[in-house]
């Protein structure tokens, strides 16, 4: 799910302040120091975080220790490879830590890298989360002199092409704390979620800069090859994957996981429960227990889930008894008339005329009745029903033209009325 393209983003202020500074202080401490985490992965020292004495042994509660060669670390170090090379203009030589860490909020991703020799940026830290990713280059070379110094380094690292070098970055320079902030936003149309760049750097610890760069989850949608729908890079659960889980979840548990429709990070993980629970099939009341969530984002996550799998079809019964138990005047029910109709007009079937005619001859849920006897009114009846059709306020009587036009067409004989 190239990407929903359904308006959702994230704003500027999605990314807590608290996670912001957190990662400076985890990943600018991959380097030597006081507190510092290894573990050893067939003799090979994987760096991770750098976190307070006493917060070790909590920290070591929650770490996977992995094979190298193993397939969830693999995974990590080739996905952060890729994704440091759709942001930064660098060259990762050796993967020195790949990890994933099972968290309450949801599995989060590390890779560390280092970079090619020099005196440059020798160290790239990679860090995923379900709902950002921060990408930490940990700078050990003289700390920035000013703001010159930092817009002259973000170029050399962001060359044309890449998500950075294609933002319009905005920067400011702090002269008395040696810090740089700033944010971007890349040219894309429609902006999905995150569609931001946020640029920090600072001096931390021993280290003279550490430079950071947290990208908008979708702009890294294909650093993710696990074959799942693309959305799947927003879901708590990734390494591995939701859909690798669910074999022993029953129905009733693919059902009560849903969320109640308002977060719209939720919606990207309904739907792939969603997918599931049409795959092995849904009697007619659980069927309408997908719809039954107050929240916004359930509908449409029900209806593309089916218009992916090609299901329309298969759940028209169920459809049209959806469309049936709608009541004109509450907010829920004309969401769920107008988003239910605009994917089923783009279907042959089920062919719901019959329930839109009856719509129109109460005069409701106008005017995506009107819309979708424009796409699927082909008799007599269906033009007579849209012609008498009573046009509440807010009903465009061009919205019925249109319908009536297009009815015309399709009815041989009818084209001179």
């Amino acid at each position: 799910m190239a990407h929903k393209s359904s308006g959702r983003m994230a704003g500027r202020h999605s990314v807590p302040a608290v996670a912001l500074a957190s990662a400076l202080t985890l990943y600018a401490a991959v380097a030597a120091g006081q507190g510092r985490v290894t573990l050893d992965f067939q003799g090979t020292p994987a760096i991770l975080v750098r976190v307070p004495i006493e917060q070790i042994p909590t920290l070591l509660t929650r770490l996977h220790p992995l094979d190298l060669d193993g397939p969830s670390v693999r995974t990590a170090a080739d996905m952060s490879e890729r994704a440091a090379r759709m942001v930064l203009k660098v060259s990762p030589r050796q993967c020195v830590g790949a990890l994933t860490l099972a968290e309450s909020a949801g599995d989060t991703l590390f890779g560390a890298w280092k970079l090619d020799d020099g005196d440059g940026p020798n160290t790239l830290a990679v860090w995923d989360t379900p709902r950002y990713s921060a990408f930490v280059l940990i700078w050990t070379r003289v700390p920035f002199a000013g703001g010159g110094d930092a817009v002259a380094f973000t170029k050399s690292i962001s060359p044309p092409g890449t998500v950075l070098g294609s933002a319009e970055l905005r920067l400011r320079w702090d002269a008395v704390g040696r810090r740089l902030d700033g944010w971007g936003t890349p040219p894309l149309t429609p902006r999905p979620h995150g569609f931001e760049i946020q640029v920090l750097g600072a001096p931390a610890g021993d280290i003279p800069y550490v430079y950071e760069v947290i990208v908008g989850k979708s702009l890294l949608a294909r650093a993710y090859t696990n074959g799942e729908p693309s959305d799947s890079f927003l879901v708590p659960e990734r390494f591995p994957p939701l859909r690798e889980r669910l074999a022993g979840w029953t129905k009733g548990k693919l059902l009560a996981e849903l969320s109640d429709g308002f977060d719209d990070f939720a919606a990207n993980r309904d739907e792939i429960l969603v997918q599931e629970l049409l795959r092995r099939g849904l009697s007619t009341v659980e069927f309408q227990q997908l719809f039954a969530a107050p929240g916004p984002f359930r509908v449409e996550n029900v209806m593309q889930a089916l218009a992916g799998a090609g299901l329309i079809a298969q759940y028209g019964a169920g459809l049209r008894e959806v469309l049936l138990a709608q009541s004109p005047g509450v907010h829920r029910s004309e969401e769920i008339v107008r988003i239910a109709l605009r994917y089923l007009q783009a279907s042959a079937d089920p062919d719901v005329c019959d329930v839109v005619s009856e719509f129109l001859a109460r005069g409701i849920f106008a005017p995506w009745t009107f819309a979708y006897m424009e796409r699927r009114g082909h008799t007599h009846e269906h033009y007579i029903a849209v012609e008498r059709a009573a046009a509440p306020a807010g009903a465009s009587e061009l919205a019925r033209s249109r319908a009536l036009d297009q009815i015309r067409r399709r009815i041989p004989g009818l084209g001179g009325r």
